[in-house]
């Protein structure tokens, strides 16, 4: 997990943490997750995979294609449930998680109700939080609904923001507000928010 021209952090190094934790529970988030996952295999930093099973189903058929298995499936899906059930339910399974794991670093990706339910559980318990495809934006709140949302969410409260696109850096930087620790004077400023 190298950091790029469009990181917004490049400073980070994965080998800093012990202990990674990667939330996911959607097939996007399966497909974009797997190459960090087996990138952390390689290192030999302990880490797990939690799936909230957002996407019960489909996420299953990307899990056997790319050969993962999550360690903790929270399955917290079923039918009828309210967005903000399903969230505060995520948020609450997810903090239990972080507890019993004790990661120094959750990996959240994308605008998905689990990416801003593992980021901020993450941020509850005090634990740094790593956004893969941050910077993505639409400017309107409603539209994409609630993915806007989740990802300004998540934004606000990561610690370390990975950007798949210089637009989508320059973006993060004019409308995310960023807590300090993003911000390491090591970052060179042409890389870095002004």
């Amino acid at each position: 997990m190298n950091a790029s021209v469009t990181s917004i952090s490049p400073q980070f190094s994965v080998r800093r943490y012990h202990r990674v934790l990667a939330v996911l529970g959607t097939r996007p988030e399966a497909i974009k997750m797997a190459p960090v996952v087996r990138a952390l295999e390689q290192t030999g930093i302990e880490h797990a995979v939690c799936s909230t099973g957002q996407h019960r189903e489909m996420l299953a058929q990307v899990f056997n294609v790319f050969g993962l298995k999550p360690t903790f499936d929270l399955q917290l899906m079923s039918a009828g449930k309210e967005l903000g059930e399903i969230a505060g339910a995520a948020v609450a399974a997810v903090t239990k998680v972080i507890g019993a794991y004790k990661p120094d670093l959750v990996l959240v990706q994308g605008d998905t109700t689990t990416a801003f339910a593992g980021a901020a559980a993450a941020f509850y318990s005090r634990v740094a939080v790593a956004h893969v495809e941050a910077g993505l934006r639409t400017g309107d709140m409603q539209a994409p609904w609630p993915e806007e949302a989740n990802r300004r969410l998540v934004g606000v409260v990561a610690d370390w923001h990975f950007a798949p696109t210089v637009r989508a850096q320059q973006t993060f930087c004019a409308r995310t507000p960023i807590r300090a620790a993003s911000l390491s004077p090591a970052i060179p400023a042409s890389t870095r928010c002004a």
